[in-house]
């Protein structure tokens, strides 16, 4: 297969991923229709199907991979930032800006992947398990520098992170209706403020 052919398809495919994002966001996971992938796509019913089984796999990609960015990000953080706080804020800032620029992305990876089926939650656990770990590591060296309490759980205080984004979201959605705003900013940051009070040394 030629270089040409070869950047075709994956450009098809890209395509087929970010209309499936699209509708999965505007219809929700069991309304949409791969009919309706392949309309926002712009392409052939078959041909959605020559690339992807069903939408339950064009979901599991889009967790999958989007997943995988996140990891990476947060990583970086762990990285390049010093103190724990600063990277609570770092991460936090980070999947907020994501929200303002690709909501419905967002939407499909907090509200759709709560949903989705057992199948497609058994297929995507380990970036998430991985990505707890990365918080649990960033937790225990705060509590190694003395910014976090001795008393608190790390994996029980990254699964409550993980609990304040998702309300993050949900508030967006429902207050603001997928609309970044700076009320929204404000409350979130109140909300991280009360987290990081409740894990960090007074």
């Amino acid at each position: 297969m030629s270089v040409r052919n070869s950047k075709k398809i994956e450009e098809k495919r890209e395509s087929i991923i970010n209309s499936a994002i699209k509708v999965f966001a505007r219809k929700g996971f069991e309304n949409a229709r791969i009919s309706d992938i392949a309309s926002e796509a712009g392409t052939a019913y078959g041909l959605v199907y020559h690339y992807f089984d069903s939408k339950e796999e064009l979901l599991k990609e889009i967790i999958e991979d989007k997943w995988a960015l996140f990891l990476k990000s947060i990583k970086e953080v762990d990285e390049k930032e010093n103190g724990f706080r600063q990277k609570i804020i770092k991460i936090t800032t980070i999947l907020l800006d994501t929200y303002k620029k690709f909501p419905e992305l967002m939407r499909v990876l907090v509200a759709e992947y709560s949903r989705s089926p057992r199948l497609i939650k058994e297929g995507v656990k380990k970036p998430f398990l991985n990505a707890i770990k990365v918080f649990e590591g960033i937790i225990k060296k705060g509590q190694m520098s003395g910014e976090v309490r001795e008393d608190v759980s790390p994996l029980m205080a990254s699964l409550m992170y993980m609990g304040v984004i998702d309300t993050i979201f949900t508030l967006a959605e429902i207050d603001y209706r997928g609309k970044f705003t700076k009320s929204l900013k404000r409350r979130a940051e109140a909300i991280i403020d009360i987290y990081l009070n409740g894990l960090c040394k007074k």
